[in-house]
């Protein structure tokens, strides 16, 4: 598992970061699931994820080891049919 933070916020590396991923994965592999998790706090990540398609899955429990104890964490994830539906109505492929 790698953890990936893109700075800084508020410039549109993140997503043009998140696009470029996808695309390599849904269009060069045979992949048919992509997932990331998120602080529940972190809502301009939710909102950019929702933005390219990722639904919410729920919360992973405690699974964030911090400094003084442990946080939960949302899980959402995208589907290689939702990203093809997003990605064709946008003029890709």
């Amino acid at each position: 598992m790698h953890r990936i933070a893109v700075s800084p916020p508020g410039k549109g590396y993140g997503a043009s970061f998140l696009q470029e991923i996808c695309q390599w994965i849904f269009a060069e592999d045979d992949i048919h699931r992509l997932w990331l998790d998120l602080l529940p706090s972190n809502e301009r990540a939710a909102r950019l994820y929702r933005s390219m398609g990722f639904v919410r899955e729920g919360v992973m429990r405690s699974a964030l080891r911090v400094p003084g104890g442990r946080q939960d964490l949302v899980l959402m994830s995208l589907l290689r049919e939702d990203w093809e539906q997003l990605y064709f109505r946008a003029g890709g492929l």
